[in-house]
């Protein structure tokens, strides 16, 4: 028997992503989406599958052509509706399908100038409701043909509308076009056929839709809007609630909201249950849930005890199912309303998101893993998709937690990944691998975030730690408040003290050390790479170098704001305390930097200061730039290349292996085979 082998890295990518799943409110069938490798097309393509308990089977309900996405169940738990994207090549929407049962082919509903946003059933089954962008305004097609294409900045938006398309207005005006043909010329003249099949609700004047959801009784429509798509504005989102029988508007002004899409009606319709941030209202603040009274106005707000952040999934018949980050763990629990309480219920021990439950909270839904196992869809107590059993196959690098003191006394918990062959008696080449966010986690389960081979590293006979370093999610609002103004030089101290509790333990070699990370990552990554010499070698991935930089140039620039608490121009002293830029003298570790020229959260320049800078100081440095990349890579061809990279710059320089194959000269041998 052949003796197992470590994942190449065209296997770990050919794996299956899942997203999206739902679960039917009679608790029997879950769909969600199956993301797909299409090598050939250098593509991710997204496939809607359904698992029906009954049957004790999973199949796709549309083809792998159709790109489908979020899909959603009707209220009858019969007809399904998903987006699709449709349409020339060079310029796909995302259009609303239906089937209104498994066995019928899918009815498109809209033909939509622009992307479908967001949608949802009406409570009766009989249509949808859509968030869509708003025509453009005539004056700005005249001002276009007379001066050209120019934007003022911040002053002219195209804010989302709501529409409602009834399924059976669309069947009976395409069997009129089909049965009349003669209408087909008559129609094609006009601009947005939509406006023929589908009613406009909401004309998005005054504000910019995000998410919506329809009462239970059928008599409202809860919707969230932002002043408009800026995402500087999101914190002012707010809800509103639509009377469908008078057809008027009112603003319900709940707060700082934490997440415009998680929100659902009582079951009796007559309240509604959101996130909002506690204390003082900041991003790092515990989120509570908070229930409003829509006749009253009164809200209470609830935590259940939980000193973390709740995330609404669904108000059901048992209570409102929510969950939060324990550690690196997915606590699932049913909050008691008029209590306050918690009930735990579920005891899986794992780490998920995309959750989804049934009306009555009986059946949950999720892509979750437990640690050394890979995310999977899991319905109920049964796991439905097959990539952890894929991989046992495979020799597969171990996943463990460990603990340590940072230079300050904070606990910070990691995870540490090992050869399977791992000998503790031995020091290693360890690679320091840091986490987005930063209100996001590492975990112990195998996971591939498009950028860095740990399979591969492990093959090597790496030894890799993933520091929770202070602000992560999943260990209290204290823990995530010790980077406020102390960005930077707190997650130096978090990953050096790492370091040196894994070279205390005899596992680390000292003077192999190796560092990356992507977007926060990143910017650590940098950070630790100027601010000392202990790295033999760092990745900073779409990374921050600067941060006024960042500020003026970032598409949120209210996150600077939030962490550093000012601006660079009335504290200019943080910004640079705080920046890799501000000790580039110091600076000596060969650096890899990966960017996409498109990325708008952490916009291009950064790499390119830090670029120029390493090469002033003669630092060896590679800049790689992905072209039309935004802050990640979406292509196989672009995830393999970003992780190939990473792979060949560190096995040069912590174990002296040749540098030949960094720049792709292997490529066209066993690409051309398409993958699906």
């Amino acid at each position: 028997m052949p003796e197992r082998s470590y994942p190449a890295l065209e296997e770990l990518i050919s794996l299956p992503f899942y997203r999206y799943p739902c679960v039917s409110d009679d608790g029997r069938t879950i769909a969600y989406v199956k993301l797909l490798s299409d090598w050939k097309e250098n593509a991710f393509v997204g496939q809607i599958w359904v698992y029906d308990s009954e049957l004790d089977s999973a199949f796709p309900v549309t083809p792998i052509e159709s790109k489908g996405s979020i899909p959603q169940w009707a209220p009858d738990s019969e007809g399904l509706a998903f987006l699709s994207r449709v349409g020339p090549d060079n310029n796909k929407k995302a259009q609303l399908f239906v089937k209104r049962n498994l066995l019928e082919a899918p009815i498109q509903l809209t033909d939509c100038v622009d992307d479908v946003c967001s949608y949802t059933w009406a409570s009766d089954g009989t249509g949808l409701f859509f968030a869509t962008p708003a025509g453009e305004p005539d004056y700005m097609k005249k001002r276009r043909e007379r001066v050209g294409d120019i934007e003022y900045h911040d002053r002219e938006y195209r804010n989302n509308c709501i529409r409602f398309v009834s399924i059976d207005r669309k069947i009976n005006k395409k069997n009129e076009r089909y049965f009349h043909p003669e209408k087909l010329k008559e129609e094609s003249s006009k601009e947005n056929k939509e406006d023929d099949v589908s009613e406009l609700l909401i004309d998005g004047k005054d504000y910019h839709v995000l998410s919506l959801r329809p009462s239970r009784d059928g008599k409202m429509l809860l919707f969230s809007a932002a002043p408009n798509p800026n995402p500087e504005f999101s914190d002012d989102a707010d809800f509103y609630a639509l009377d469908l029988i008078k057809k008027s508007v009112r603003k319900l002004s709940i707060g700082t909201l934490i997440d415009a899409y998680g929100f659902d009606f009582s079951p009796d319709s007559s309240s509604i249950c959101y996130g909002v941030a506690s204390g003082d209202g900041e991003w790092y603040s515990n989120w509570v849930i908070q229930v409003l009274d829509l006749d009253s106005g009164n809200k209470r707000t609830l935590n259940g005890g939980v000193d973390e952040s709740l995330s609404p999934i669904r108000w059901t018949e048992r209570g409102i199912l929510v969950s939060w980050w324990d550690r690196t763990k997915t606590a699932l629990g049913l909050l008691d309303v008029e209590k306050n309480i918690i009930t735990r219920v579920d005891d899986r021990e794992s780490s998920a998101y995309y959750l989804s439950v049934d009306c009555y909270g009986d059946t949950v839904g999720m892509i979750a893993a437990r640690a050394n196992e890979s995310f999977d869809v899991h319905f109920g107590s049964k796991t439905i998709t097959g990539n952890t059993a894929a991989l046992s196959k495979k020799r597969l690098a171990k996943r463990s937690l460990v603990r340590w003191k940072s230079t300050d006394g904070v606990e910070i918990e990691g995870v540490l990944i090992t050869p399977d062959d791992f000998d503790g008696n031995q020091k290693h080449p360890l690679l320091v691998i840091v986490h987005g966010g930063p209100l996001w986690l590492s975990l112990p389960a195998i996971t591939l975030d498009g950028c860095y081979p740990r399979e591969k590293f492990a093959e090597k006979g790496f030894v890799m730690l993933e520091p929770n370093y202070r602000g992560s999610t999943g260990y209290g609002e204290s823990f995530r408040k010790l980077n406020l103004r102390n960005l930077g030089i707190g997650d130096y101290q978090d990953v050096i003290s790492g370091v040196d509790f894994l070279i205390d333990q005899g596992i680390a070699d000292p003077e192999r050390i190796g560092i990356m990370g992507w977007s926060q990552g990143g910017y650590i990554s940098a950070f630790c790479a100027t601010y000392c010499d202990r790295f033999r070698a760092a990745s900073v991935g779409a990374g921050i170098s600067d941060w006024e930089t960042y500020y003026c140039l970032t598409d949120i620039h209210q996150f600077t704001r939030k962490y550093l608490k000012s601006t660079p121009w009335d504290d200019k002293e943080i910004f640079e305390k705080t920046s890799p830029i501000s000790y580039i003298k110091n600076a000596k570790t060969p650096t890899l930097i990966q960017h996409g020229d498109s990325d708008q959260r952490v916009p291009f320049p950064n790499a390119l200061k830090l670029y120029q800078g390493l090469r002033d100081m003669g630092v060896e440095v590679e800049l790689v730039v992905f072209k039309g990349m935004q802050h990640s890579g979406n292509k196989p061809g672009v995830v393999r290349a970003i992780m190939h990279q990473n792979f060949v710059w560190f096995c040069h320089h912590l174990l002296g292996e040749p540098m030949e194959d960094f720049h792709f000269e292997h490529l066209g041998k066993n690409t051309s085979k398409s993958q699906k």
